[in-house]
């Protein structure tokens, strides 16, 4: 027994993918989505299929693979026989360089999260009228050496020098800052 497919206009779509009407149509228009029908008014009409397709596009998007890869990916799909080599490889990666964006927002995660715990015993040490805490009791282990070469005698006068800027200078903080810090 057939089974007709559900079908959704390009709002509804848009609505329950995330994705905006605009780029619908872009995908339509370059062949990453196909055969998208047509109602009697000449509006777009997607099929379960189409939106399985966009749950892969918005998955492979969401992380960080080039538009033209996925593009790449789709066309060595729809010939595997000839191009399953190139879909792994293309596959692997991507997930190689996802692996290591994941490992480097880890340990980012940690820096951001050692500051949490850096500001926090700023607001105690404020509250409670007792003296600042120095950075490096909360520096991230990860950060070893790297955090040696920002230490207070790099600090003159209130105003840093970051070598990653190429030696802009930041303002020191404000007066009542000043005369509270440790550094």
């Amino acid at each position: 027994m057939y089974t007709m497919m559900k079908k959704y206009g390009i709002k509804e779509v848009s609505e329950i993918m995330d994705i905006p009407s605009s780029t619908l149509r872009y995908y339509e228009k370059n062949g990453l989505i196909d055969d998208v029908e047509r109602d009697k008014n000449g509006l777009r009409l997607y099929d379960e299929t189409q939106l399985k397709r966009l749950m892969g596009i918005k998955c492979f998007k969401e992380t960080g693979l080039p538009i033209a890869k996925i593009f790449e990916f789709y066309q060595y799909e729809d010939n595997l026989e000839t191009h399953i080599d190139d879909i792994i490889s293309l596959i692997e990666g991507h997930e190689r360089e996802l692996t290591a964006r994941i490992e480097r927002m880890q340990e980012q995660l940690q820096h951001i999260r050692h500051k949490v715990r850096f500001y926090h015993g700023i607001q105690d040490a404020i509250e409670n009228g007792r003296e600042w805490p120095d950075f490096k009791d909360f520096a991230c282990p990860a950060a070893g050496s790297a955090f040696e070469s920002f230490a207070p005698e790099r600090c003159k006068a209130g105003i840093q020098e970051h070598p990653e800027r190429d030696g802009e200078r930041l303002p020191p903080p404000p007066e009542r800052l000043r005369e509270a810090s440790p550094v």
